[in-house]
């Protein structure tokens, strides 16, 4: 438990909050943190918030504060942060009437990151509960303020200010207490983002990814040994190895997945099942062997994120959680070979390195990479590497010819040979005669007889033939004297002498099947006597006692035959008594049936399952009806409902009480109807005439709305809140989609005045410069005005005369529209098949093959040679924006909780956690 003394700034807002709620407590100006618990101690009551449960109540509390144990927070801005994140959780779980948040969840992620970032603490903060993360490990909000309190290091005013540079939270100017505030909206202080806020810097949500990863042929250079790769290490389970990228000849890094938790990744082969990953850390891409080859043959799976650091970094950390410092005798397999899974224990370097002289160079070569790739375990690669590389230099210096391995036999162990002994069939110590008469032997001397003497030679086997038909003699003269007598065996007998007879080794089936048949007989007729007469017992016994032996006949063992009778006769009884049972339970039933009588009443009605309850059931619940709402309108009569705050408590007031919707409903509408009406007339009497206000008559309209108790459905600013949220994330994504275009256009392109990227952030700033502002105008208000609201243009190609935006091409990541002096239109990009060029004598040009066969001419002032690598590069593009996933949608954006979600980056649906277990991406709050 930790005892904090508020300064000056934390008991204005938690004074205002107080007063904002409502709630009677006193406060003595202390924090007390306990477990994932917030308190406020009151003199009588305190405020409790629960991070667990989201719940915010107050409540009784009997502590015992020592001046001595609390420590004063005195300007340490981190600390008053962490404490005031408890306003904005609890205000967007909406537990705190009238404080608005607008900031979305993973916008208050990101916030909340950027204040415990210098603890190392991650914070995950969902629609239902509120997590703390150290070094991936769950704390508690005590061990957050704990940290906090044993920094090192005093933060220095300097570093105060950046730590709270994104933070807006409440202060002693935002939070002022007024007499005529009884619910005001704290939340209403945070301004909302506009287009010019980065509050997303930390973490981009860039564009969308195709997960699958492609075939490659590269070709993989060695670097010098790696002896200590611990000090180098990227992280994330992700070692140094000695290989370099193909691409950027930077240092790959490995990591492992241990034998049976191997890691699926999607291919254009199918799934496969990863026993190492490569990635270079330069180049934003990840590597892999296709199945049965190793990275130096340059049979490789690739995986490219390109510029896009935040999405390879969450596909790392995805990579790296499943991997581990371990090795993996398995090359990667495809999903048919893993589940037929060859438990085949693979040759150690031990046993292999016993052969080392007769390896061929080629041999050589595929044991280094396999020690280089992790297929042994470190320690082994440790003493066997030099080892591998003195060889290999001996082999060269003397152009020694190579010889393949030789397979030998490894000797034996001792223990091998203790076991191999202990296993040699020992003759018997003691000599039998085998010609003596075995007809005068017991059952018990014969059997003895067998077990010394099996496994021996042809002398004894006429022998043990011999004894065994006496044998078997014996047993059937003992069974059948058994047999004879059966009639006079108890239950418990008769089992015994049929476990015995089944476990006779000796004596075949088909001699023991006429004693068993025997002995089954009689037990199912003693279970059939017993059965009836404890069905005929029944009569006059009570629904529940027919019950239990309907059950013990059910589970008994005798033939169906048998059963059904008895049951078909239980199954009268039952009914019968339970009908007399449910008419004198119902004849029992007070006058004034309570919810707590009325739930008994009912789930004792419901134990009689061969009974028709519908009629008492309905019996049972008008009853219960007449009496709730007697209840609900004694509640109301009892309540004040002179003033609109006195109604809205009555409505949460009778929502606590447990009545029934059915008969709750209609008195919770007529309420909520009368609020309705109070706050309408509230709202006129702020803006009578909206035409007739001046602009600061307007302003002070707004305000008082804003700050004013009313329903949330006459609350004016959740359509404005969702269009500033949209307009920010689709500008950010055409950004992106414009420097992904420029990026593929470059090598061909270095300057073309035709060309024209949109910078819609830019555009929205107002930044472009008045000829560029007037051109996207004069196109986006001319051919191509039926773009969507959200819909912003990435490239415009301008093929007028006089390069005024009349003639050519817009292309949105959702459509192509076109204008040119014969046609226009509008293609829609998810109906595009093929973009191509045609040089020939007539209908030459770049032409859009649409999926039902229509081909459309893009208008495009283009030199004819340069037609080939601008059709590639715009078919490369369309196929890319035809994998958009569904969560980039305008009618998924709009909506902030989803039951199930759709990644923002590679559109994999799932349902449990935040985090997609496919690419890592953690922007799907």
């Amino acid at each position: 438990m930790i005892l904090l003394k508020a300064n000056d700034q934390l008991k204005r807002v938690f004074l205002s909050l107080i007063k904002t709620l409502g709630v009677n407590v006193i406060w003595n100006h202390i924090f007390v943190i306990t477990n994932n618990t917030l308190i406020l101690p009151g003199k009588v009551r305190s405020l409790f918030f629960n991070y667990d449960t989201k719940q915010l109540y107050t409540n009784l509390i009997d502590l015992t504060i020592e001046e001595s144990q609390i420590t004063e927070i005195i300007n340490d801005e981190l600390l008053v942060n962490t404490l005031n994140m408890t306003l904005y959780a609890f205000g967007k779980w909406g537990t705190i009437n009238g404080l608005k948040v607008e900031k979305d969840y993973s916008q208050l992620n990101q916030l909340f990151k950027s204040i415990l970032k210098e603890v190392h603490i991650e914070p995950s903060f969902r629609d239902d509960n509120f997590r703390f993360y150290k070094n991936k490990i769950l704390i508690s909000y005590e061990d957050v303020i704990h940290d906090i309190l044993t920094l090192s290091e005093p933060i220095s005013d300097s570093s105060e200010k950046e730590a709270s540079s994104d933070v807006s939270f409440p202060s002693n100017q935002d939070t002022t207490e007024s007499e005529n505030t009884s619910e005001q909206t704290i939340g209403n202080r945070w301004k909302s983002p506009t287009l010019d806020e980065d509050l997303d810097d930390e973490y981009k949500l860039g564009l969308w990814h195709n997960m699958k990863w492609v075939k490659r042929t590269l070709s993989f250079a060695k670097t010098e040994h790696i002896e200590d790769k611990n000090t180098t290490r990227l992280g994330n389970s992700f070692y140094p190895v000695d290989y370099l990228c193909p691409s950027c000849k930077e240092k790959l890094f490995i990591s492992l997945y241990p034998v049976g938790r191997e890691f699926p990744i999607e291919t254009e082969e199918g799934k496969v099942y990863l026993a190492r990953a490569y990635t270079c850390n330069h180049c934003n891409c990840f590597y892999t062997p296709r199945p049965d080859k190793l990275l130096q043959e340059g049979d490789i799976y690739i995986l490219e994120f390109e510029e896009d650091r935040i999405a390879y970094e969450d596909y790392l950390e995805l990579l790296g959680n499943a991997g581990e410092r371990c090795a993996n005798y398995k090359f990667n397999e495809f999903e048919a070979q893993h589940n037929r899974r060859n438990e085949k224990t693979p040759e150690t370097l031990e046993e292999l390195f016993q052969h080392i002289d007769t390896a061929s160079e080629e041999e050589l070569n595929s044991l280094e990479e396999k020690m280089i790739s992790g297929f042994y375990p470190k320690t082994a690669v440790e003493v066997y590497y030099p080892k591998l590389v003195k060889k290999r230099l001996q082999k060269n210096a003397v152009q020694h010819t190579n010889k393949p391995f030789a397979k030998e036999k490894p000797n034996k162990t001792k223990k091998e040979k203790l076991t191999q002994k202990t296993e040699t069939p020992q003759k018997s110590s003691r000599a039998i005669n085998l010609h003596q008469d075995f007809s005068k032997k017991t059952p018990d001397e014969l059997k003895y007889l067998l077990s010394e003497l099996e496994g021996g030679d042809e002398e004894t086997s006429s022998a043990i033939q011999e004894i065994k038909n006496q044998l078997n003699n014996k047993l059937k003269e003992k069974y059948d004297a058994h047999i004879a007598v059966v009639t006079r065996m108890s239950p418990k007998q008769l089992t015994d002498l049929k476990s015995k007879i089944e476990s006779e080794q000796t004596l075949p089936d088909s001699e023991k099947e006429p004693y068993l048949k025997e002995i089954n007989k009689i037990l199912f007729e003693e279970k059939e006597k017993s059965l009836k007469q404890k069905a005929e017992a029944c009569k006059g016994k009570s629904y529940h006692e027919i019950e239990r032996v309907v059950h013990e006949i059910n589970e008994s063992d005798v033939p169906q035959s048998v059963k059904q009778p008895l049951l078909e006769f239980l199954t009268k009884q039952k009914k019968i008594t339970g009908e007399k049972e449910v008419e004198y339970l119902i004849s029992t039933l007070p006058p004034q049936l309570n919810k707590k009588q009325f739930e008994q009443f009912l789930s004792k009605l419901h134990q009689y399952k061969d009974v028709d309850i519908t009629p008492y059931e309905k019996q049972l619940e008008q009853r219960r009806s007449l009496v709730e709402q007697q209840e609900i309108n004694s509640f109301i009569a009892r309540a004040n409902k002179n003033n609109r705050d006195s109604l809205f408590q009555l409505y949460n007031d009778l929502k606590e009480q447990g009545f029934s919707k059915k008969n709750l409903q209609p008195f919770l509408d007529k309420i909520h109807n009368k609020i309705y009406e109070m706050d309408q007339i509230a709202i006129q009497k702020i803006c009578p005439s909206i035409t007739d206000m001046t602009f600061e008559e307007g302003l002070e309209a707004i305000k008082k709305i804003e700050n004013g108790v009313f329903l949330p459905e006459l609350k004016i600013n959740a359509l404005e809140m969702l269009d500033k949220r949209l307009t920010k994330l689709k500008a950010d994504e055409c950004d992106q989609l414009v420097r992904k275009l420029k990026r593929e256009m470059n090598p061909y392109i270095k300057d073309n005045p035709k060309f024209h990227f949109y910078e819609a952030r830019k555009a929205m700033r107002g930044d472009l410069e008045d000829e560029e502002k007037a051109f996207f105008d004069k196109v986006l208000n001319g051919y191509a005005s039926a773009h969507g609201q959200y819909e912003y243009p990435v490239f415009v190609s301008d093929s007028s005369r006089f390069s005024n935006g009349k003639e050519g091409f817009v292309l949105t990541p959702d459509h192509i529209f076109y204008n040119s002096l014969f046609h226009s239109g509008i293609i829609p990009i998810l109906e595009i098949d093929t973009i191509e060029e045609k040089t020939g004598l007539i209908n030459k040009g770049i032409f859009v093959e649409k999926i039902n066969g229509e081909r459309i001419k893009l208008p495009l002032s283009l030199p004819s040679k340069e037609w080939k690598w601008f059709s590639k590069v715009l078919g490369d593009f369309i196929d890319y924006l035809q994998e958009k996933p569904q969560s980039r949608n305008i009618s998924y954006l709009a909506k902030e909780k989803h039951e199930k979600k759709c990644c923002y980056r590679c559109g994999y649906i799932y349902t449990d956690g935040d985090i997609c277990p496919k690419c890592g991406s953690k922007a799907n709050q």
